[in-house]
């Protein structure tokens, strides 16, 4: 527990003391000049009037121009009044005096501001009586004539500060001194128990309310840390009790969670991290340390680039989709990683695509002798036996079509990880071959197909084939899907280094609730009209295929009775 310093009480009191001195000291010779002053003039006024009076007392006798008379009458004034009198004649030559003639001078210069002013003052240092006398002179005057100058003076003696006065001044500062000292444990007690309180709340202890009765700035401060306390313990509290939460929820994961600072190094993971890269000591450590494999160390640093990623990742003998997330609210950037174990999916869907495959194929070959006999048959099939070949005719086409889709979505999967074929495709021509194609279904269903391509959108860097076979599959949907005299508007324009290619029909539309699962596999808004227009459900599933693969997007709009949009937005070049 701190407190304030020694160091700080000694500061102020010395600091206190010193000020008090020094404005007493300074109060002091203030009052001292001005009382001075205010003595000196009293002393001036008083010689005054005690001029004015002998003024005319010894007017008479200066006029008997006896001397003798003179000196023995400013004797006798000296003894009743102990003011030492001096007269001089005008020319400065003493007439009677008191004063010892070793400090005598012919005409000092009070006797000269008497002639010119009506008054002389002076005060003068005496060195013989080591004291400080003070002068005032009157002319005494006859008919505007000045007959001599009566100068009388007394002596002002040095205070003397006496014992009691010491002994005052003693106790006076003692008392200043010791009221700072109260002053400021006063004001210092609160302050220091207050610190006391915040140095416990750093320290994540959290003591109990300090009651400190006071009204004024210092009881508001105790009342706010108060407040303080009790607020800190119950986020802190709050914050341990879902960090407890958090961790039980981590701990119960199916999945593989770590957490890695911006420096590369763990700071947290679950237990079945530790399961999936075989160390059970993992935190403190270099993700690079635990996991040393080049495809994650390519996945963290596009992590870094991009913020947020998902990847498929091969280590050891399991299967992992890998998700990150850049998270820069921390007050340091963390990645945080996820791995989802999906060996037993892969190893599912692989068998599904196997099988899927294998199946097709064993389909196609009976079914392909089947069409043929189903063609020998029409040649020679009566007139009332011509619907039952045409349904079969129908029916394995159709199934022929599933298989052939079924066939590419395959062949799509397996070349996941493969590079397309890529070229550059010279859109114009495409679709004016497309339309060709498409000639006789335009024309049975009286489908009008409008093409507007922009001139900066007439290639498209890409995969010809399957490129082909996207606009198939959404250029026949338009088509089966459309109504009689209906249209379509195929057209292409370039936004940034992106081509836009937009396939639009009038046709019957699709329900809003049923747009999110047009592109899963086999799956059909109208199954009834599906059946008589052959649809197998894998089109549009192949169509997104073939956009994922070209690092494209696809979207789509619909409205019923108006038509549905489709709106895809490929890269131009590579």
């Amino acid at each position: 527990m701190k407190t304030i310093p020694v160091k700080l009480i000694l500061r102020f009191m010395v600091y206190y003391g010193l000020f008090v001195l020094i404005l007493h000291a300074i109060f002091q010779v203030v009052l001292s000049v001005e009382n001075k002053k205010s003595q000196i003039n009293f002393l001036f006024q008083k010689l005054k009037e005690e001029a004015s009076i002998l003024k005319n007392y010894y007017k008479p006798l200066i006029a008997q121009s006896d001397k003798r008379k003179l000196q023995l009458e400013t004797i006798k004034i000296t003894e009743k009044t102990n003011l030492q009198v001096t007269i001089v004649n005008p020319n400065g030559e003493v007439i009677a005096t008191t004063e010892s003639s070793s400090h005598r001078k012919n005409f000092e210069p009070e006797f000269a501001q008497a002639i010119k002013r009506g008054e002389g003052k002076a005060i003068r240092r005496d060195p013989s009586q080591k004291t400080t006398i003070i002068h005032y002179t009157l002319p005494i005057e006859e008919d505007n004539k000045v007959l001599a100058l009566l100068r009388i003076s007394m002596p002002i003696d040095r205070l003397r500060i006496s014992t009691v006065r010491i002994i005052g001044w003693v106790i006076y500062i003692f008392s200043l001194l010791f009221g700072g000292v109260v002053i400021f444990y006063k004001l210092t007690s609160p302050i220091n128990t207050i610190v006391n309180a915040l140095q416990q709340i750093k320290s994540g202890q959290f003591p109990g309310r300090s009651f400190i009765k006071r009204k004024d700035e210092i009881g508001v401060l105790n009342n706010l840390v108060n407040e303080i306390n009790e607020t800190m313990q119950t986020l802190i509290n709050s914050f341990n009790a879902d960090k407890e939460e958090l961790k039980s929820l981590i701990s119960t994961l199916n999945v593989g969670l770590v957490v890695i600072d911006d420096k590369g190094k763990i700071v947290m993971n679950n237990e079945n991290f530790k399961r999936v890269v075989r160390i059970d000591d993992v935190v403190g450590r270099y993700y690079w340390e635990v996991l040393p494999d080049p495809q994650f160390e390519n996945f963290m640093q596009e992590l870094n680039e991009n913020r947020a990623i998902t990847q498929e990742l091969v280590y050891g003998e399991r299967v992992y989709l890998v998700a990150g997330n850049l998270i820069k609210n921390f007050p340091a950037k963390k990645n945080i990683v996820i791995f989802n174990d999906i060996t037993d999916i892969k190893k599912l869907s692989e068998m599904k695509s196997e099988f899927v495959v294998n199946a097709s194929h064993e389909l196609k070959t009976p079914l392909t002798s089947i069409k043929g006999s189903v063609e020998a048959l029409k040649e020679s099939a009566t007139k009332s036996q011509m619907p039952f070949i045409k349904i079969m005719e129908r029916n394995i086409e159709r199934v022929i079509k599933i298989i052939d889709d079924l066939l590419l979505l395959a062949s799509l999967e397996e070349r996941r990880d493969e590079k397309l074929e890529f070229e550059q495709i010279n859109l114009t021509s495409l679709l004016r071959y497309l339309k060709k194609l498409f000639a006789g279904k335009l024309q049975e269903k009286n489908v009008k197909l409008k093409i507007n391509i922009a001139p900066e959108a007439k290639s498209i860097y890409g995969d010809a084939f399957l490129i082909e076979e996207m606009l198939i599959n959404l250029l026949d949907n338009a088509i089966k899907y459309n109504i009689k005299g209906g249209k379509i508007t195929i057209e292409t324009i370039r936004q940034n280094d992106t081509i836009v290619i937009t396939v639009e029909d009038t046709g019957i539309g699709i329900p809003q609730d049923k747009l999110p699962k047009i592109f899963e596999r086999f799956y059909v808004v109208d199954k009834a009209r599906s059946r008589v227009t052959g649809g197998t459900g894998l089109g549009l599933a192949i169509v997104k295929h073939i956009v994922l693969k070209h690092e494209g997007e696809i979207n789509v709009t619909s409205e019923i009775g108006k038509g549905t949009k489709f709106v895809i937005k490929l890269p131009q070049n590579r």
